[in-house]
């Protein structure tokens, strides 16, 4: 993600993302959010309403650990989420799994090299499968799947 929009959520969200402004040396996270610029709004959403649920109804205070992309889909691991909490984020990664990591357009996960990734159509490589198509292949073959 761009370091304006880094920025943004920190600003917005400054104690769920408390770590992200600490040094290099002393954040646990040093890297921050590591995702395309398509899932700002996403995260926005998602970080909204964990906080909101902080303030509002007694939820614990979610700090983000780590944020990325992984396996073409959004993982967001904190500490100190109750059950509401983990669902919104099981349903924020499950969104990004529909939403082009690059522009938030509607998109698909797909696989390009053994690299999963979601993407719309105009950010979709070149030769790339779906992630269905990718492990009925390997299945198919009897070959490992990544």
């Amino acid at each position: 993600m761009q370091e304006p929009k880094k920025e943004r959520l920190c600003q917005r969200y400054p104690v769920i993302f408390k770590h992200h402004r600490k040094s290099m040396a002393d954040a646990p996270q040093p890297w921050g959010v590591i995702c395309g610029d398509g899932w700002f709004d996403l995260l926005d959403t998602l970080c909204a309403q964990l906080q909101f649920a902080t303030d509002r109804h007694g939820a614990p205070q979610v700090v983000a650990v780590q944020v990325k992309e992984k396996f073409g889909t959004l993982s967001f691991y904190c500490k100190d989420a109750n059950e509401a909490q983990r669902g919104m984020i099981a349903m924020a990664a499950a969104m990004s799994a529909r939403l082009c990591e690059r522009c938030g357009q509607p998109g698909q996960t797909l696989v390009d090299n053994g690299l999963w990734q979601t993407r719309c159509q105009a950010h979709a490589p070149e030769g790339a499968m779906t992630g269905e198509e990718f492990l009925s292949r390997g299945r198919v073959s009897g070959g490992p799947l990544f």
